[in-house]
């Protein structure tokens, strides 16, 4: 009996010892909100704004082009033809490419914050493919309305290239190679195969970027838009177009590390 209640008094006290040294959860939930949620902010501020001259430059020529944009066409009387040209405006004139940066510079991260990085890209980019569903359903109306056909023009072909390779290339790959969504597990792909499908993931997401920088440029020329009041934009998209490409080819080159995620 006594030894049984010196062992209750000793179980006690080292119970109460423990209890005593340890941080309160309140405490501990707020001392990691505070490491935590200043460092989720900062890669976040990072890469969503440009770090560098290349960057700059090519943030700078995309805003400057939808900014030409939207005041050149925002008083057009065709409310269709006006979704259409700023719906595509947002997805491949400013979504698309800060998606393609993000997916850049998520490779200096590792672990939780390459994944909450990989979310913040693919959200961006989420976005991209809406503003690009919105301006493919609004021009196919305006078709609709005017009794046109579809898919006559360069301009157009090139759209649809362009969707092809968005949804069958950069989307696919991208969801086959993030390990999270599962169908690499369900798949039984092998880590070559993962590591590969990343790869063509970034080769159809750079391509898609270009291939729309193309489609925009062919739509200058269209019969709908061809007008005194844009001859000066198609000048000035040109310039553009070369000094963004060549900036986005610059910060695209070098190998992508294999990473299992």
């Amino acid at each position: 009996m006594l030894d049984e209640a010196m062992l209750v008094e000793s179980g006690g006290g080292g119970k109460s010892e423990t209890t005593a040294s340890s941080p309160s959860p309140s405490l501990s939930s707020s001392s990691s909100q505070l490491v935590v949620g200043p460092r989720f902010s900062q890669d976040l501020s990072f890469l969503v704004f440009p770090q560098n001259a290349v960057e700059c430059a090519l943030c700078l020529t995309l805003a400057f082009f939808a900014i030409t944009v939207y005041h050149t066409f925002s008083s057009h009387p065709n409310e269709l033809l006006k979704t259409h040209i700023f719906s595509m405006t947002g997805a491949f004139g400013v979504c698309l490419p800060l998606g393609a940066l993000i997916a850049l510079k998520l490779r200096r991260f590792e672990d939780l914050r390459r994944t909450r990085a990989l979310i913040v890209h693919a959200f961006v980019q989420s976005l991209g493919i809406f503003f690009f569903s919105c301006g493919v359903c609004a021009i196919y109306e305006n078709k609709v309305r005017k009794g046109s056909d579809h898919f006559t023009t360069l301009h157009s072909k090139f759209g649809l290239l362009t969707l092809f390779v968005s949804v069958f290339g950069a989307v696919a790959f991208g969801v086959i190679g993030f390990k999270k969504t599962g169908v690499a597990r369900v798949a039984k792909m092998s880590e070559h195969a993962v590591a590969q499908t990343k790869k063509y993931h970034r080769n159809s997401g750079t391509a898609v970027v270009l291939l729309s920088w193309v489609t925009i440029t062919l739509a200058f020329h269209h019969p709908a838009v061809t007008d005194a009041t844009v001859n000066y934009l198609i000048v000035f998209w040109y310039i553009l177009m070369l000094i963004a490409a060549t900036a986005f080819i610059v910060v695209t080159r070098g190998p992508e590390p294999t990473r299992v995620l």
